[in-house]
């Protein structure tokens, strides 16, 4: 799709201090908390550098407010016991306290599409609640 004549991938781009750009993520992806925005993949990294965990994936809940319920989705490691108190542990420190999931669920195995990319839809449709 082209948007005054550039390309628009929707990818969310920021510029560091020294002129780097580094991606981001995805503008349907990101997290929304009051006005705030923060990318998955940072909560992602988070967790999986302070849980025992195999494969992590978070996801916005679009709820009421302009608020999202942040919710992590985890494959644990083999015996370990992952608590939503450990995930809220890893991430408090990094972010802001609207970023730090409300929701964890824990599965055996996160959806993957044919090319390696996780399928946050797919994801996502684990963890909302059906409607009417």
């Amino acid at each position: 799709m082209l948007e005054n004549g550039w390309f628009c991938t929707n990818d969310i781009m920021r510029r560091s201090a020294d002129g780097f750009l580094w991606l981001e993520g995805r503008a349907k992806e990101i997290l929304h908390c009051a006005g705030e925005k923060l990318s998955p993949e940072v909560l992602e990294q988070y967790i999986a550098a302070g849980c025992p965990v195999t494969e992590v994936a978070v996801v916005g809940i679009q709820s009421e407010y302009d608020l999202d319920e942040i919710v992590a989705v985890i494959v644990p490691a083999t015996g370990a016991d992952v608590t939503l108190d450990a995930v809220r542990r890893a991430c408090e420190p990094h972010v802001l306290s609207g970023f730090v999931p409300k929701r964890l669920v824990a599965v055996d195995g996160l959806p993957w599409k044919a090319e390696g990319k996780l399928d946050r839809a797919a994801v996502r449709r684990l963890v909302e609640p059906r409607r009417a």
